[in-house]
């Protein structure tokens, strides 16, 4: 099936043409492949961008104003700097949303993001920062030249300030140059803008580059480049050009500042600065820029590898209020506004995990051993559980959801309990019913037909890997007698790894795990489903996950620690022990 990708620039007033362009170089490559369109919301440079664009776009792909009527897209990539909150709102309705160097204050609710340049939102990081995205170009051409930047002075010089550029940077920097400096119109081009409008600049002599398709093949020819942060201060840091920035805002010098340029001033020149920079060049400074060997693929490619599996609503509670927690390169985290639940959104293409494999050669990857060698063990942790549950029911019925090659069930039916299993792989149930004896629904438990009711219905890591969660929390409300057991483990968002390296306790959150509990979100969540928690018993404690703890170490600091681990629950894992107190059927 053809993608569906809508692509949204910046069109306000004081944003340059930066946006435009590359949102229409994305169109360009996207639209051989997808059906790609380019939205401009209302603003006093729409009319403008519109004539930019009629000559390059699709006339049935080409909307401005007015979004798209009643159409949905799988992406839609906003290159806006700043996004307003209407409209994302409006926007996040429509598709999954991937925001290009996005800096407002929307930044941490985008569902994807791409960095091309440093930014300055704090406590935000993308999920790919990659200046290679910016199609830079390569030194090596210079390199090959035997080029020798001048000694003293800026040499052949080129002032560009963007399409816009409303600060009117371009006219002081020329001046500066001319009548401070002494340098000749002959070593000075100025880039023209195309949303210049009729602008003096002073200087009938100097040569003029009007509005040019590209910088980037132009700037072997210069040796040092006037601009203020952005593409085109990248595109000369990249060509080995000596590069001055002159920025408009305090916001462009902050960024200045984290991508490591030399600045001459914000909104005016720095004439100290510049005069002693003209006598020593070696005062600039170089930033690192990689080319798109950093990556291997054009940001076109990366976008088109994306492939969310569904949009950013919380699995539990239906609600899009949400906040991005962590990001990766093919995943991002978000917690639900409403109910606290964290949840995985996926932009990988999806396998199917369980097989055979999953409970061999894969559980072996993580455990170092089968699962059915890992058996006795997990009948041990059985007993344990099932001291618990028969504290609250001593007998009943019961429904091991997941139960694998059954050593719950086995250790459940030992205890006294009427078991049964349901389970999705066809040899671990042959096993439970042909080995043990015990009886097993083979399907999902999403589209298992269950027309009993049980007293008793456990799900020992399971719960995380469905999708969707309120099908299944209401079907276990729909299969449960009231004051019956709902019992579960899960990994714990709130143990030591993810209080202490949250990033990291996400990072190795596995694809499949696709909501991520912790105690507190387990109350609220429950609660709403028709279940309060009787009991939470915090498990996976790992001493040495705390800091200054060695994994060998041994005696009385490792108990210590294990013991204290224990008593503030900080296990990378936990159960939850709930009771249904109320049918959610009945709920008017």
């Amino acid at each position: 099936m053809t993608k569906r990708i809508l692509l949204i620039p910046s069109c306000r007033e004081g944003n340059g043409t930066g946006h435009l362009k590359r949102m229409l170089n994305l169109y360009t490559v996207l639209s051989k492949s997808c059906n790609t369109g380019i939205y401009l919301p209302c603003s006093s440079l729409a009319e403008s961008f519109t004539a930019i664009l009629k000559e390059k776009v699709e006339e049935d792909s080409l909307f401005t104003g007015t979004f798209p009527s009643a159409e949905t897209f799988d992406l839609i990539v906003v290159d806006k700097r700043q996004t307003l909150r209407a409209e994302f709102r409006a926007w996040a309705e429509r598709g999954i949303l991937i925001g290009i160097d996005e800096g407002g204050e929307m930044r941490k609710n985008f569902p994807y993001l791409i960095d091309t340049l440093p930014s300055a939102a704090e406590g935000s990081p993308p999920n790919i920062f990659c200046p290679g995205f910016l199609d830079l170009p390569s030194a090596e051409f210079r390199k090959g030249t035997g080029y020798i930047p001048p000694a003293r002075g800026f040499g052949k010089s080129l002032i560009s300030f963007g399409g816009e550029d409303p600060a009117h940077l371009t006219e002081k920097t020329l001046q500066f140059l001319v009548s401070d400096l002494g340098i000749a119109f002959k070593d000075i081009t100025v880039v023209q803008g195309p949303l210049f409008g009729n602008r003096d600049f002073l200087y009938k002599e100097v040569r003029l580059l009007k509005s040019p398709d590209s910088l980037k093949d132009l700037l072997f020819e210069y040796d040092t480049v006037f601009t203020s942060f952005g593409l085109t201060a990248y595109e000369a840091a990249a060509a080995g050009n000596r590069v001055i920035l002159i920025n408009p805002t305090p916001y462009h010098k902050e960024l200045s500042k984290r991508g490591g340029f030399t600045e001459a001033g914000t909104g005016k020149i720095h004439k100290r600065k510049l005069q002693s920079i003209f006598k020593d060049p070696g005062k600039i400074r170089y930033p690192e820029v990689k080319g798109a060997e950093c990556f291997e693929t054009t940001l076109s490619g990366y976008i088109l590898s994306l492939n969310p599996a569904k949009p950013v609503v919380c699995p539990a509670c239906g609600s899009r209020s949400a906040t991005g927690e962590e990001r990766f390169p093919g995943k991002s985290f978000f917690v639900c506004g409403s109910c606290s639940m964290e949840y995985l959104v996926s932009f990988k293409t999806k396998g199917d995990p369980y097989t055979k494999d999953y409970f061999f050669s894969e559980y072996e990857k993580q455990y170092g051993r089968s699962y059915l060698e890992d058996f006795p063990v997990i009948r041990k942790m059985a007993e344990a559980r099932l001291s618990i549950i028969s504290g609250f029911m001593k007998k009943g019925s019961l429904l091991d959801v997941g139960c694998a090659y059954g050593p719950f069930l086995l250790e459940s039916r030992n205890a006294g309990y009427d078991t049964a299993g349901l389970e999705l792989v066809d040899e671990a149930a042959e096993y439970t019913e042909q080995k043990l004896g015990i009886p097993v629904i083979r399907s999902s438990f999403e589209e298992a037909d269950i027309e009993l009711e049980y007293d008793i219905v456990t799900m020992w890591y399971v719960i995380e890997h469905f999708e969707n969660l309120d099908l299944v929390l209401k079907k276990v409300n729909k299969i449960i007698r009231d004051g019956g057991i709902f019992a579960f483990s899960t990994p714990n968002s709130s143990g030591i790894t993810g209080k202490s390296r949250r990033n990291v306790f996400f990072s190795t959150s596995p694809e499949d795990h696709y909501t991520v509990w912790n105690p507190l979100s387990a109350e609220k969540v429950l609660r709403m489903y028709g279940f309060e928690i009787i009991k939470i018993r915090s498990t996976g404690h790992h001493p040495e996950r705390f800091n200054g703890v060695l994994k060998a170490e041994k005696g009385v600091k490792r108990h210590i620690i294990n013991w204290m681990s224990k008593v503030f629950k900080l296990g990378d894992t936990f159960e939850v022990y709930a009771v249904k107190t109320r049918s959610i059927f009945n709920d008017s």
